[in-house]
C-alpha cells in the first residue's frame, strides 16, 4: 500500500479547503531553500500549518520545492508541478510520484519553466485502503510486535524485492531525479559500484562542481563498466552545464558524458586515448571551443 497520510486531508479536515481566500497560482519553497533561492511572493512554510495547508487546498495551480505542498496539492485536486530543490535530494519525490502511479515526472528549474510545463498527472490512490492500511495493532501490542521483528536479512531481501519492482516500474529513459533516486536506493539495498553512486550524488542536474567532476573521473578511471550505471550518470550529468570544474580534462570528460560519449571519456581518464581526442570530439559537437586556454591537467 503505497500513499501519503496527508492525501487523507479530505475526509479528516474537509473545512480546511474552506474560506474567503480564492487563490490563484502559489509557489511553495521546501524549508531548506528559502535561503538559497530568491522567488518573490513565495509561501513561507514556516507559518501556520492550517493557514497554509487552506491556501494550497484554495489555490489554482501550486509549484513547489516542498513536497507536503505537492502533496497537499493532490490531496485537494489542485494542479502542480514539482519544482528542483537546491538542496533536497529528488529521492523523497520519486518515491511519493512512484508510489501514486507516476513515472517519469518531470522537475521545472524555475517557476518560468512550471508554468510552461503545467501541471503532472493527478495521483493514483486508494484513500479507503491508505486509512484501513494504518497499523493499529502495532500500538495496541507494542510489547509483542516487538519480538516478532523480522532479522535484518529478511529486511534486506524485502528492500530489494521492492527496489526490483520499483526499477521495473521506472521508464527506460528515467529523468535526471529519477535516475539518482534509484541510485541511492540501490546503495541502500545491495553493494553497488560505489564511485558510480557518489557521481550521481553530486550531481544535481544544474552544473558540475569540482566535487561531482572529481566523482566522475574516478569512475571513469576505476568504476565498474555496467550499461546501466553508465546511462544514469549520463542522465544526471546531461541535464546540466559543466559549471566550474577545476581543470580541462574535468571539463572536457563532463562534457563528454553529459554528451553520451562516455565510452570515450572512460578511455581518456583510463590513459587508452589523449585528452586531445576529447577536446576534438566536444568542439566537434559545438560543446567547446578548442583553442580555449588550457588548465592545470594534472590527476
Amino acid at each position: 500500500m503505497y500513499g501519503d497520510p496527508a492525501l487523507l486531508l479530505p475526509r479528516v479536515c474537509p473545512e480546511i479547503a474552506v474560506g474567503d481566500c480564492a487563490g490563484g497560482e502559489l509557489v511553495v519553497p521546501n524549508l531548506n531553500d528559502l535561503k538559497e533561492t530568491q522567488l518573490p511572493g513565495a509561501l513561507d512554510p514556516r507559518g501556520d500549518a492550517i493557514e497554509i495547508t487552506g491556501r494550497i487546498a484554495r489555490a489554482s495551480f501550486v509549484i513547489a520545492s516542498s513536497l507536503h505542498a505537492l502533496i497537499v496539492a493532490d490531496a485537494f485536486g489542485i494542479p502542480s508541478r514539482p519544482l528542483r530543490s537546491a538542496l533536497e535530494h529528488p529521492f523523497k519525490y520519486i518515491d511519493y510520484y512512484a508510489g501514486t502511479g507516476r513515472h517519469g515526472v518531470r522537475f521545472a528549474a524555475s517557476v518560468e519553466e512550471a508554468r510552461d510545463l503545467g501541471p503532472v498527472a493527478p495521483p493514483e490512490f486508494d484513500a479507503d485502503a491508505l486509512l484501513e492500511s494504518f497499523p493499529h495493532d502495532l500500538w495496541q501490542n507494542a510489547s509483542t510486535n516487538a519480538k516478532r521483528a523480522r532479522p535484518q536479512w529478511q529486511l534486506r531481501d524485502a528492500s530489494a524485492d521492492a527496489l526490483a519492482e520499483i526499477s521495473r516500474g521506472v521508464q527506460r529513459e528515467e529523468t535526471v531525479e529519477e535516475a539518482r533516486s534509484i541510485s541511492r536506493a540501490l546503495a541502500f539495498v545491495g553493494d553497488q559500484d560505489r564511485l558510480a553512486m557518489q557521481t550521481i550524488m553530486y550531481s544535481r542536474g544544474t552544473g558540475a562542481t569540482a566535487e561531482a567532476a572529481r566523482a566522475l573521473f574516478w569512475f571513469l578511471r576505476k568504476g565498474s563498466v555496467d550499461d546501466l550505471l553508465d546511462r544514469r550518470v549520463m542522465i544526471a550529468i546531461g541535464e546540466g552545464g559543466h559549471g566550474q570544474v577545476p581543470t580541462r580534462r574535468d571539463e572536457v570528460l563532463w562534457l563528454l558524458v553529459g554528451a553520451r560519449e562516455i565510452h570515450l571519456a572512460r578511455a581518456i581518464a583510463r590513459e587508452h586515448a589523449g585528452l586531445s581526442e576529447g577536446v576534438a570530439r566536444a568542439s566537434a559537437l559545438g560543446l567547446l571551443v578548442e583553442d580555449e586556454p588550457t588548465r592545470s591537467e594534472a590527476l
